[in-house]
């Protein structure tokens, strides 16, 4: 045993000094030596260990019982050089996207009718390093998010925050709060994204709409038909 235990030493030797070779070589040259099943767990997690704590660049690998994972690779979420579009960007939900956007390094415009808060929530990312825009104004008029998506665009990513809500009881439902609910939740959010996508297409490029929705389409509740009608348009 111990010259079997010297040999596999004598492999895990050549692999710290031929880092590209993998490790799967010594897991092999361990199986095939005649040593019990308990050392060779033992002498692999050794050997994971050590590569573990090297620089070298490889491959993480998870070892159990002689058998090799490789790990998934996850895909950077890193936004350099794009443009990001808010609507909704005063607070909550789209407030957090934005900062969350800016912190992954894309150029972000912030848009709401609020222009306080959207300027405070500005330049508190320009603050931390981000590059941001406060653009305030209504997208229900199409003709300004058409403008600002000409003169800063194209935008590589849209969130489609946007909305509102005017609670009653569906029976005499007033038409004026109807409509506003309307302009806004479905009319505006539908000429934004159309636009966004419309400067992608003609600059070539390759971009992600992100409608933003309410889970009060799978639940309900009183007062709000109007509001849950136009969530499933």
């Amino acid at each position: 045993t111990q010259g079997v235990s010297s040999a596999a030493s004598d492999v895990y030797k050549r692999q710290l000094m031929r880092p590209q070779l993998r490790l799967v070589r010594y897991v092999r040259a361990c199986a095939r030596s005649r040593v019990s099943p308990g050392m060779v767990n033992r002498r692999i997690f050794e050997c994971v260990a050590m590569v573990a704590a090297m620089s070298h660049p490889m491959r993480r690998l998870i070892v159990k019982r002689r058998k090799i994972v490789e790990l998934p690779r996850t895909p950077s979420f890193r936004l350099d050089g794009k443009r990001a579009l808010v609507t909704g960007a005063g607070r909550g939900i789209g407030l957090a996207a934005a900062a969350a956007l800016a912190d992954a390094g894309a150029e972000v415009f912030l848009v709401a009718r609020t222009e306080k808060e959207i300027s405070a929530a500005a330049a508190a990312m320009i603050q931390e390093g981000g590059r941001a825009h406060a653009a305030p104004m209504d997208v229900t008029d199409r003709q300004a998010v058409e403008s600002l998506v000409h003169e800063s665009g194209p935008f590589h990513v849209l969130v489609n925050n946007a909305g509102t809500n005017r609670p009653a009881p569906c029976i005499g439902y007033d038409e004026v709060d109807f409509d506003a609910i309307m302009n806004l939740n479905v009319r505006a959010a539908y000429f934004v994204a159309s636009a966004v996508a419309s400067a992608l297409v003609s600059a070539g490029e390759e971009g992600s709409i992100i409608n933003v929705s309410s889970q009060m389409g799978h639940v309900g509740a009183p007062t709000r038909t109007v509001y849950l009608s136009l969530i499933h348009i």
